[in-house]
C-alpha cells in the first residue's frame, strides 16, 4: 500500500547544525543524491517534517506528508472531491482505491505521483541541514512515480549548496568533453580521497568558484560521488582477543576500536573522532584484515570500499 494521505503536519522549525552533527549522519542532500547516483533502495523519513521519500534502485518512487495525493487527484478533475471521504474510510491507498473503482487510470496516477514527489522535491531544496533516518526499502504496488535520479540530481545541483566534506572521484566518462581552465585546476586535484574542502585549497581558487566548476563535471559525467557515503551503512564489532590478535599499535586505530560496540555505524564513529572519511576507511581496513573486527551490517557496502582501500 502506498502511505496513508493523512493530512499535512505543521512545519516545525529548521533544525540546528549542532544536533546534526551530533548524529553523525552525512548530509541529507548528500546522502539522498548518493542513493539515487548509486541505484540503492531506502526509505527516507525527514524528522520533524514528517516527509518520506521512497527510493528503489536510484529512482523515487513515491513522497508522503506533504502534498495530498486527493489535492493533487481533485486538481487534475481525476475524482471529485466528494469521493475522497469514502476513499479513505476504505483502508485502502487512496491510488489503489480509485484504481480499483475504475474511476483513473494507471497513468493518470502515475501523472498524480510523480506532481507529488516533484512537489515534495520542491519543497525540501528550499531548506538545507535536514536531520534524517534511513529505512530497509518498502515495494509499493504499481504504477509508481518512477521518477529518474538525473531529474533529481539535476535540481540538485542547481539549488544546494555543495557540502565541503564530500569526496568526488573520477567517473568512467564514455565521450570527450573541453573543460575550460577553471574545471581543469579542480579537476587535477579530485582523486577519490580528497574532500572538497581540500580541494580547494589545493586548487587556489575561492569555494563559489570550486563549487560552480564541480557542478559542471558532474553535469558532464566527469566526476562522481565515491562510495564513501556507504559508511553510514556499515556496522561494524569487535572480535575477542587471544594469543594471535593484540590491539593496534596505532593510536588513532586503537581509539577508533575502543569505540566499536556492533551497534553504531562507522559514520558515527568517525564523527565523534573527527577523522576524515578516507582516513577511517583506512583504518576500518586494517582492523578488519587482522581479524580484530567483523561487519555486522553493510557487507556489500564494505566489499565495494575495500576494492579501493
Amino acid at each position: 500500500m502506498f502511505p496513508a494521505d493523512t493530512l499535512r503536519p505543521a512545519t516545525p522549525p529548521r533544525p540546528d547544525a549542532a544536533h546534526l552533527e551530533g548524529r553523525g549522519d552525512p548530509p541529507f542532500w548528500e546522502m539522498l543524491s548518493y542513493l539515487v547516483s548509486h541505484k540503492l533502495s531506502r526509505v527516507v523519513s525527514v524528522r520533524g517534517l514528517g516527509i518520506t521519500l521512497y527510493v528503489r534502485e536510484g529512482r523515487l518512487e513515491a513522497a508522503s506528508g506533504y502534498r495530498l495525493l486527493g489535492e493533487v487527484l481533485i486538481q487534475h478533475h481525476f475524482v471529485d472531491p466528494t469521493e475522497i471521504a469514502p476513499a479513505l474510510a476504505s483502508g485502502q491507498s487512496l491510488g489503489q482505491y480509485f484504481l480499483g473503482k475504475r474511476r483513473i487510470t494507471g497513468l493518470q496516477l502515475r501523472a498524480a505521483l510523480r506532481q507529488q514527489v516533484r512537489e515534495t522535491l520542491d519543497h525540501l531544496l528550499s531548506q538545507t541541514d535536514l536531520p534524517y533516518d534511513l529505512g530497509p526499502a518498502q515495494t509499493l504496488p504499481s504504477p509508481t512515480a518512477s521518477i529518474e535520479g538525473t531529474e533529481f540530481l539535476a535540481q540538485t545541483l542547481g539549488r544546494q549548496p555543495l557540502a565541503l566534506g564530500m569526496v568526488y572521484q573520477l567517473a568512467d566518462l564514455k565521450q570527450e568533453f573541453t573543460v575550460d581552465v577553471r574545471s581543469w585546476q579542480v579537476l587535477r586535484w579530485i582523486n577519490g580521497r580528497r574532500t572538497l574542502s581540500r580541494v580547494v585549497q589545493r586548487s587556489g581558487l575561492q569555494t563559489e568558484e570550486v563549487s560552480e566548476a564541480i557542478r559542471g563535471l558532474l553535469q558532464h559525467g566527469a566526476i562522481e560521488q565515491t562510495n564513501l557515503l556507504g559508511l553510514r551503512f556499515i556496522v561494524p564489532r569487535r572480535l575477542p582477543l587471544d594469543s594471535t590478535k593484540h590491539p593496534p599499535g596505532n593510536l588513532r586505530a586503537n581509539l577508533f576500536l575502543k569505540h566499536i560496540d556492533g551497534q553504531q555505524n562507522v559514520w558515527q564513529i568517525q564523527s565523534v573522532l573527527n577523522l576524515a572519511a578516507d582516513e577511517t576507511m583506512t583504518v576500518l581496513a586494517s582492523l578488519h584484515r587482522d581479524g580484530l573486527v567483523e561487519i555486522v551490517q553493510g557487507r556489500q557496502e564494505f566489499d565495494r570500499l575495500m576494492h579501493t582501500f
